[in-house]
C-alpha cells in the first residue's frame, strides 16, 4: 500500500492529565475482499503479528472466507510481511485441494522468529483428513522472510492415537534454543470432555526437527485447552488453561507452570466460570499479567489480573465484553512507559486500545470508530515506540472499500524501548 494512502485519524481519547499526548491512529494496511466479502486474496481476519530482526512486521490471517461459499477450493489463511510504512507482501497461502482439504495446514498463527532467521508458526488445523484419531490435526511450519522454503517441521498425530497432540495453540522460543508449545487436542482421551479430541499436550521442538512430548494433560485436575506459553525470568514456562475437562474436575480455568525439565504444575485455579483468555506477559516487577472473562452468555465481565510465579492472584482492572461481533482481548503489553496496554474489542461499539498502571488505574483509552478497523485484538510495541496491532474486522482497503481487518499503528507519544 502506498504510504500516501494511509488513513490517519486523530481520535478523541480520555487522559488522566491535560498534558498527555494526543494519540494518532494510522491504518497501515486493510485486507481487501470482493464477492460480498468472501474472496480475500491476501487473507482476512488477521490474528498474529511480530516485529522481526530485520525491522519488518510479519503476521498471519486466520482465513480468506472462501470456504464460506462451500467451494471445493479456498484459502486457509496466509503469512504476510508488512514494512513500518505499510508496504504489504503476501508470502504464503495455505491452499486447499480439490476435495476442500488443506494438506499443508489451515488457520495459521503464533509466529516467532527462530535463531536461524526463519519464521516458525502453527497451523491450528488441516493436514491428514482421515485415518487418524483426530482429523486434520495441524502442524508446526517454518518459512523464510521472503516467502520461500516453506516446510512442515512437525505434523501432529504422527504418533499412535495422536499421543503427540493435535490442534496446536502456539510455540515459544526458549533460551535453550528450543521451541516449546501446546496443543488443544490429542494426548489423553480419558477426561469427560476429552473423549472426542483429547485433552492436549506440552511439547518441545528442536531446531533440527526433533519432537518430544513433555506432558500430557490428564483431563481432570489440569484442564485442557492450554494457551501459548511464555518463558519468564526464572526460566520456567507459564501459560493459561481454559477448559473444564473431566468428570467432577474442580478446574475451569488455570495458570500453569512447566519447567524446561518437564515438571508441570497448576499454580492457580480460577473460580467458576472465569477463564483466562490471553497469553501471559511478565512485567518488569516480575509479576505475570493476563486477562480473564466469565464464560457466560450475554455481557462477559472480566478483568486484567496479575499473578506471582507462586500463584498469588489479584484482579487489578475490570472490563466487560458487551458485544456480539468477533475478536478477542489482546495479550497485555508492558510498554516503554512502564504501563500496561491492551485492547477491548467491544468498548465504544468498535473496540479500543487502553493503558493502565501496573496497579490497574486507567490512564487513557483510544476508541476505534469502524473506519480504521473493528475489534482490535493484537498489540505490540515497535522499535520506534509506537504501538502496532491488528483488528479482527473492518477498516478500508487501498481503494476505499470495506476491508476485513487491518494492521494499524498508534502514536501515543511513547519513547522507543531501550
Amino acid at each position: 500500500m502506498n504510504p500516501s494512502a494511509l488513513v490517519r485519524l486523530v481520535l478523541c481519547c480520555s487522559f488522566v492529565s491535560a498534558s498527555a499526548h494526543a494519540a494518532t491512529v494510522t491504518e497501515l494496511f486493510g485486507f481487501p475482499c470482493t464477492n460480498a466479502g468472501y474472496t480475500c486474496p491476501d487473507g482476512a481476519d488477521p490474528d498474529s503479528l511480530i516485529l522481526a530482526s530485520d525491522g519488518n512486521f510479519y503476521g498471519t490471517t486466520f482465513d480468506s472466507r472462501e470456504t464460506s461459499y462451500g467451494r471445493a477450493t479456498g484459502l486457509g489463511g496466509t503469512v504476510f510481511k508488512l514494512t513500518p510504512s505499510g508496504q504489504f507482501t503476501l508470502l504464503y497461502t495455505f491452499q486447499s485441494n480439490a476435495q476442500g482439504h488443506y494438506p499443508n495446514g489451515e488457520a495459521p498463527g503464533s509466529l516467532v522468529e527462530g535463531p536461524d532467521g526463519f519464521l516458525y508458526g502453527v497451523a491450528s488445523t488441516g493436514g491428514q483428513f482421515s485415518g487418524l484419531a483426530v482429523s486434520q490435526p495441524g502442524n508446526v511450519f517454518k518459512i523464510s522472510k521472503n516467502g520461500t522454503g516453506f516446510q512442515i517441521v512437525h505434523t501432529f498425530c504422527s504418533l499412535a492415537n495422536c499421543a503427540d497432540g493435535a490442534f496446536p495453540a502456539g510455540v515459544t522460543l526458549a533460551n535453550d534454543g528450543n521451541f516449546y508449545g501446546t496443543t488443544d487436542g490429542g494426548g489423553s482421551f480419558q477426561g469427560q470432555d476429552c473423549q472426542s479430541f483429547g485433552c492436549g499436550t506440552v511439547f518441545r521442538l528442536a531446531l533440527n526437527g526433533t519432537f518430544t512430548v513433555l506432558h500430557t494433560l490428564n483431563g481432570t485436575t489440569e484442564g485442557s485447552l492450554l494457551g501459548r506459553l511464555i518463558q519468564a525470568s526464572d526460566g520456567n514456562l507459564y501459560g493459561p488453561s481454559s477448559c473444564q475437562c473431566g468428570a467432577g474436575a474442580p478446574i475451569f480455568g488455570a495458570i500453569v507452570r512447566m519447567t524446561l525439565g518437564a515438571q508441570f504444575s497448576v499454580i492457580y485455579t480460577f473460580p467458576f466460570p472465569q477463564i483466562p483468555v490471553t497469553a501471559l506477559t511478565e512485567g518488569s516487577n516480575g509479576l505475570l499479567y493476563g486477562a480473564s472473562i466469565e464464560d457466560v452468555s450475554g455481557s462477559k465481565p472480566g478483568g486484567i489480573f496479575q499473578i506471582s510465579k507462586t500463584g498469588q492472584f489479584l484482579q487489578i482492572h475490570p472490563f466487560t465484553l458487551a458485544c456480539t461481533h468477533s475478536g478477542g482481548v489482546a495479550k497485555v503489553v508492558q510498554a516503554s512507559d512502564g504501563n500496561l496496554w491492551t485492547t477491548n474489542p467491544c468498548d465504544g461499539g468498535w473496540g479500543s486500545v487502553y493503558s493502565i498502571t501496573v496497579n490497574g488505574a486507567l490512564l487513557q483509552t483510544i476508541y476505534f470508530n469502524g473506519t480504521e478497523g473493528t475489534s482490535p485484538d493484537v498489540l505490540l510495541q515497535g522499535s520506534n515506540g509506537d504501538l502496532y496491532g491488528e483488528t479482527y474486522d473492518g477498516g478500508k482497503d487501498s481503494t476505499g472499500k470495506t476491508a476485513f481487518g487491518v494492521v494499524f499503528s498508534i502514536n501515543a507519544g511513547l519513547p522507543a524501548p531501550k
